[in-house]
């Protein structure tokens, strides 16, 4: 076998996501009230465009016990929008115009934006809808 046909099996067998690190799964639970949220809408959106496009989101829906688990997910800081289908309770008071806090989108939907950041150590995250500041 040649050289060539041996770096091209290697590369097929490995692809080249070393250079952004290994994935690795991210798990964890959406809660809202202490109760644990079904069928939220998790998703992950890279913050760099340095991943490649098929690399930079990633999503899943809760389950009954509100558990969460995205496969294929690359070492990053990443932007996490957990959406609760049907609205809900939303506080005036937490809801801002760039999406702090407890907001409505357009379809009234609870959308709650955090930022966090994805390392082989760091790989479960928990939100709370009623804390902006879960998920770290």
């Amino acid at each position: 076998m040649s050289r060539l046909s041996v770096a091209i099996i290697l590369l097929a067998a490995f692809g080249c996501g070393e250079k952004y690190g290994k994935p690795v799964e991210v798990t964890g639970k959406v809660t809202k009230g202490g109760k644990a949220v079904e069928k939220a809408r998790v998703e992950f959106h890279a913050a760099s465009s340095e991943l490649p496009a098929e690399h930079r989101t990633r999503f899943t829906t809760t389950d009954p016990q509100g558990l969460y688990k995205l496969d294929q997910v690359y070492p990053a800081d990443y932007e996490v929008r957990v959406e609760m289908i049907g609205g809900g309770d939303v506080d005036p008071e937490r809801a801002t115009a760039a999406g702090g806090g407890n907001a409505p989108n357009d379809k009234g939907e609870l959308t709650t934006p955090w930022t966090v950041k994805v390392t082989g150590e760091k790989k479960s995250f928990d939100f709370d809808l009623d804390k902006p500041e879960s998920g770290k």
